[in-house]
């Protein structure tokens, strides 16, 4: 089932320019968001080699790039790849990847980022792995995306805002914690999204996601990696009266993790 689920996502970004349009005007949108430009002036000031996961047309390559670096944008849509490589951009490369496989040589990286990718993936863990291969020692990685598994949060095929299944995923989200920290579990768990659920038919934001990001597990992830890291969530406003309630306390143990928007930063030791 996964590999068809691919399959179809695969052809859906290399199909639709549409897709693509409205990714552009949604960057304009989403760029709105003071930490993804806090990210993307951080990055231009480094040097070295930057690979953008899931680079789209190349828009947030576009603000990275600067004389003393090179940014190396990856996208599993041809589509994508060629309108970005059109913008000619200097210091900069696009290439047609899968990112679970990604043809660069281990520890060649200096700064990996991702924006609003994650969330399409549908082996995230995979994708971190291949990630955390190719960083050299003292990178550092940027990943921005919905943070769909707060019990606040969903996917758009369960519902943006899953006001009737909250107390389930904060009881799921609790068992997942213990689990972690008390029974000491060293999987990565995230929620892949049935396949009959996507519309492959609509054009929408994140109406094609594949799965529901989960701060908690990419915390964990890098920790048992030892990476020096950093997270925030609660970075956009709450969108309803029990979120709003929630955000009071968000610098609390779990509910820290409960916030609407995954900022995670680590740096490799």
């Amino acid at each position: 089932m996964e590999r068809n689920c691919q399959k179809k996502l695969f052809d859906y970004y290399n199909q639709n320019q549409e897709y693509f349009d409205l990714t552009e005007k949604g960057h304009l949108e989403k760029i709105i968001f003071p930490i993804h430009r806090k990210i993307l002036n951080k990055c231009k000031k480094k040097k070295g080699l930057i690979v953008d996961l899931g680079c789209g047309t190349g828009l947030d390559v576009s603000k990275m790039v600067s004389n003393d670096n090179f940014c190396l944008g990856i996208d599993i849509s041809e589509l994508a790849v060629n309108r970005a490589k059109s913008r000619k951009i200097k210091n900069t490369d696009f290439k047609k990847s899968n990112l679970e496989n990604l043809p660069l040589e281990n520890k060649s990286a200096d700064v990996i980022t991702s924006f609003f990718t994650f969330e399409h993936l549908l082996n995230p863990e995979k994708v971190l792995s291949e990630a955390d291969r190719i960083l050299k020692k003292d990178g550092e990685i940027f990943i921005l995306c919905p943070n769909f598994a707060s019990p606040f949060r969903g996917a758009p095929v369960y519902g943006w805002y899953s006001k009737d299944k909250i107390l389930k995923k904060m009881i799921l989200s609790l068992g997942r914690i213990f689990n972690v920290w008390i029974l000491r579990k060293k999987d990565f768990k995230v929620k892949i999204i049935d396949e009959s659920l996507i519309d492959f038919n609509k054009i929408g934001e994140d109406w094609d996601a594949a799965n529901e990001p989960s701060m908690f597990e990419f915390v964990n992830y890098f920790k048992r990696k030892k990476y020096q890291i950093d997270f925030k969530t609660w970075l956009s406003s709450p969108k309803t009266k029990t979120e709003k309630l929630f955000s009071y306390f968000k610098n609390f143990p779990i509910i820290k993790y409960w916030g609407p928007v995954c900022y995670f930063y680590g740096k490799k030791r």
